[in-house]
């Protein structure tokens, strides 16, 4: 996806974080865990090949989402 990004790359995954008031702390382990993920090539991967929103908390290590 293009969207005019400072360094021109191209977008594969686009993360949104919905979480209501009050749960920063819950917000900001799931943001971590992504981070960590989107490091790894096998979490990349697969994060690309999700085909749906349920495939993503698995992979984020957050089994009870």
């Amino acid at each position: 996806m293009s969207y005019g990004a400072l360094d021109d790359a191209p977008v594969s995954v686009v993360l949104l974080l919905l979480f209501p008031l009050g749960q920063e702390q819950e917000a900001l382990t799931v943001l971590a865990a992504a981070a960590r993920g989107k490091r790894q090539p096998a979490i990349r991967e697969a994060l690309s090949e999700a085909e749906s929103p349920w495939d993503i908390p698995p992979l984020l290590g957050d089994e009870g989402a």
